[in-house]
C-alpha cells in the first residue's frame, strides 16, 4: 500500500480511542508532509487516544518533508496517550523531525521500534516537546531489533531534545526516554539537549 499525502489518525471527540492495526504482511509506504498519530484539535481540555500498530506488516517506509509526530495536539488529560508501533521486520523513517509527545495533554506517548531493522533519518528527534507531554522511543518488550540514526540526508548527525523548558502551572511531570538497552545501535548524534519543563503546580 502506498499513500501519497499526509496521514492523520485521531479524533476531536474528547476521550475517544482511535486504533488502526494493519496485518497480513506487505509493505506500507507514505510519501507526504506529515504523519500524525493523535491530533485532537478540539480546544481547551479536549484530548483523545490514538494507536497505529504496524507490527505485522512486512515493512514500513515514511518519506516526509515535515514531521512524524506521535500525539501532535491535545489538552490536559494524561490518560489520553498516543502510540506508534513499527513493523517488526523493517522500518525506514525519513523526516525533518520525529516528535513523540508534542501536545499539552500531559500523556506518556510512545514510538516502539520494530524487532528487525530500524533506520531513522531526521534532523531533529524531539521527546516531550509539547507543553506537558512525555515521549519515549524504545524497543518495548521486543528482545531483537537494531537502530540506525542519521540526519535527514542520511549522512550526518541528528539532534535529540528531551523536554522543552517551558513553564506551566499544572502538576504534570515529564519523563522523556530514549532507550535502546540490549540492542545493537548505530547513532550519529549532534546535539543532545535535556531541558526539563518548569512546574509551578504540585508534582
Amino acid at each position: 500500500l502506498t499513500v501519497n499525502g499526509d496521514v492523520t489518525l485521531s479524533s476531536n471527540t474528547d476521550g475517544a480511542d482511535t486504533r488502526l492495526t494493519m496485518t497480513g504482511g506487505g509493505a506500507l509506504a507514505v510519501n507526504g508532509a506529515n504523519i500524525r498519530v493523535g491530533n485532537n484539535t478540539g480546544g481547551t481540555n479536549l484530548s483523545s487516544k490514538a494507536t497505529l500498530n504496524l507490527a505485522a506488516l512486512g515493512s514500513f517506509t515514511a518519506t516526509l518533508s515535515g514531521a512524524l509526530t506521535v500525539q501532535a495536539s491535545g489538552d490536559n488529560s494524561n490518560a489520553d496517550v498516543a502510540s506508534l508501533i513499527l513493523s517488526n521486520p523493517a522500518n525506514t523513517l525519513t523526516a525533518a523531525s520525529v516528535v513523540v509527545g508534542g501536545s499539552a495533554a500531559g500523556a506518556a506517548n510512545t514510538l516502539q521500534l520494530g524487532g528487525g531493522t530500524n533506520l531513522i533519518k531526521a534532523d531533529n528527534v524531539r521527546l516531550g516537546s509539547g507543553n506537558r507531554d512525555s515521549g519515549t522511543i524504545s524497543f518495548g518488550a521486543t528482545a531483537t531489533g537494531t537502530l540506525t540514526l542519521r540526519n535527514t540526508a542520511g549522512t550526518g548527525r541528528a539532534n535529540i531534545a528531551r523536554g522543552n523548558a517551558s513553564t506551566q502551572s499544572t502538576g504534570y511531570v515529564q519523563n522523556n526516554v530514549f532507550d535502546t538497552t540490549g540492542h545493537t545501535v548505530d547513532l550519529l548524534i549532534g546535539t543532545l539537549t535535556t531541558a526539563p519543563a518548569t512546574r509551578t503546580g504540585s508534582m
